[in-house]
């Protein structure tokens, strides 16, 4: 699954093993945030420090990582944070992206009730695990993938490769006519 991890950056070692144990999995991450955020505080960089444009292109590529996801997993924060509840009301405000919540906060807000709950980070990534199980299914149920765009297959990608944005279209394709469109910018 493609998916976005959101937390809190001061709960950083919390979502960098999220993000570890779901790669563990065969799980693809649309944007690890975690090694900016790190090596920001490794030079002593605090965000209060980024100019409005460096702070903007951080924000616009967080949230367009979100909306290049499949499934968006929200490590509620016990931490004060404010940018993993922008990235739950982006995945949120598509309808399209599904949302789980983990953890001891998980109902801190009406709005993870529009999503799947669950107690635990082991929890969400069991969640993680059998959605990709029911795609693997899907995938096996009708032989693989085959890209209605351009015709790739898992077997024979297209020239430079590519992976899946949906079921049958291939990241390459996505967003030609008549397709689903990976968003590239935000703003």
């Amino acid at each position: 699954m493609l998916i976005y991890v959101a937390g809190a950056s001061r709960e950083l070692e919390r979502v960098e093993a999220f993000i570890a144990s779901a790669r563990l999995r065969g799980h693809q991450i649309t944007h690890d945030w975690t090694v900016q955020v790190r090596s920001h505080r490794v030079a002593g960089i605090p965000d209060t420090a980024l100019s409005d444009e460096e702070a903007a292109d951080i924000a616009a590529g967080d949230l367009l990582a979100v909306l290049n996801a499949q499934i968006l997993v929200l490590l509620a924060p016990a931490e004060p944070t404010t940018g993993a509840w922008v990235e739950l009301g982006c995945a949120l405000g598509t309808r399209a992206i599904p949302v789980v919540v983990a953890g001891e906060l998980a109902r801190r807000s009406i709005f993870t009730r529009l999503a799947s709950i669950v107690d635990t980070d082991a929890e969400a990534l069991q969640v993680l695990d059998r959605a990709q199980a029911e795609v693997d299914e899907m995938r096996a149920s009708i032989g693989g993938w085959r890209c209605t765009v351009c015709g790739c297959t898992e077997d024979a990608p297209c020239r430079g490769g590519c992976a899946w944005a949906a079921p049958n279209l291939c990241t390459r394709c996505a967003g030609a006519d008549g397709a689903p469109r990976i968003i590239t910018e935000v703003r």
